[in-house]
């Protein structure tokens, strides 16, 4: 499955999981020292009993999960993409309450009915079961939407390598790095001011974020005007994907040359490279919890991109990943021989990249 759809299908579950244990639970704690007959009395109903209560905030469950789930995952990142605070907020707002109509007519007014016969609450009983219901929603949405935010700011991956105690002990991985970098930061930074070159930086990460997840890839760290990205090497995975993120990425930047020649009277360019190989994984801090990767794979990965202003290009492969390469017909490859990258004794082979018709 691709990572876009485990990532979309993950906020789903999670949302989905929220709302059922959350309102199953409150049916349990609420109701559970409490008499039947009491309950019965207090709604005003014979034939109303725990279990049937449960049942109606199982179903209650299930209907703002599926629900705010859809909403999560596959309606508001389309809507509220490009908007300001205010619309995306004003947008949730009216999503929420269109769930919560939409469920409690189906189950409270629906389902109720199918289950208990024909109710006839009085005006006061419904009053109060909708205001309760409305106020535990909108403080289990709440711990949806901040479970969601924590996730989204972490990154997926991690959210769930951290929540699993995954790397409490390190483990080695295979591993594929990007070091992605802005091309003349420094003269960049000096020209426009570094309030500008900040908000420029911004528009170029958000434009490489929109398009990680078409690749299977993630986000390790942003570093300064560096972005390092990371692949786990499976089985049957295409390392041609690394490449085309790349100039994916280049290619968003040039049709939005105009809106930065605008804006910050230059255009952004990046160079990068890509090298492949063993690295060890592990959870390390305690006030600030992180996964890090250590090995020698991340120092020639950040030494072979230093190189790309000396052989003038954009991209450049170190000899480990190119031996995983398939031919392609989108991109063509040029050996450079007998290099000496600082820290190595050994002299070492790289490989220029080049779009096909570019």
């Amino acid at each position: 499955m691709k990572l876009k759809n485990q990532y979309r299908l993950t906020d789903f579950l999670i949302t989905f999981i929220i709302w059922i244990c959350s309102l199953t639970l409150l049916a349990f704690f609420k109701f559970q020292d409490i008499d039947e007959v009491y309950i019965a009395k207090i709604y005003e109903y014979k034939g109303l009993t725990k279990y049937n209560i449960f049942l109606v905030c199982l179903a209650l469950g299930v209907s703002f999960g599926i629900l705010f789930g859809v909403l999560n995952s596959f309606v508001y990142p389309k809507l509220i993409k490009q908007a300001s605070f205010l619309k995306s907020f004003l947008f949730r707002v009216f999503g929420f309450l269109l769930v919560f109509i939409v469920s409690y007519v189906m189950v409270v007014l629906g389902y109720s009915n199918y289950v208990f016969g024909e109710l006839n609450f009085s005006g006061e009983v419904v009053n109060s079961s909708v205001k309760s219901l409305f106020i535990s929603a909108v403080i289990i949405n709440s711990f949806s939407d901040f479970m969601l935010l924590v996730r989204k700011n972490i990154g997926p991956s991690y959210f769930n390598y951290l929540i699993v105690g995954r790397y409490i002990r390190p483990k080695e991985e295979e591993r594929i790095f990007m070091f992605l970098d802005l091309k003349s930061s420094t003269t960049i930074a000096e020209k426009i001011g570094h309030v500008k070159y900040s908000l420029m930086l911004q528009e170029c990460f958000k434009v490489l974020s929109s398009i990680l997840l078409d690749y299977d890839a993630e986000i390790y760290q942003f570093v300064g005007d560096e972005a390092v990205i990371t692949w786990r090497c499976r089985d049957n995975f295409n390392n041609e994907k690394c490449i085309m993120l790349f100039y994916h990425f280049i290619n968003s930047l040039k049709e939005k040359e105009n809106h930065f020649e605008l804006n910050y009277g230059c255009v952004p360019k990046f160079k990068a490279s890509l090298h492949t190989g063993k690295v060890t994984m592990a959870m390390v801090g305690d006030i600030k919890t992180e996964i890090v990767f250590h090995g020698d794979v991340l120092n020639t990965a950040a030494r072979i991109q230093s190189l790309c202003n000396v052989y003038n290009c954009s991209l450049l492969l170190s000899s480990s990943f190119h031996a995983e390469l398939s031919s392609s017909d989108k991109f063509i490859t040029e050996k450079i021989q007998n290099i000496n990258l600082p820290g190595k004794s050994m002299k070492q082979t790289i490989y220029k990249v080049a779009l096909i018709n570019s």
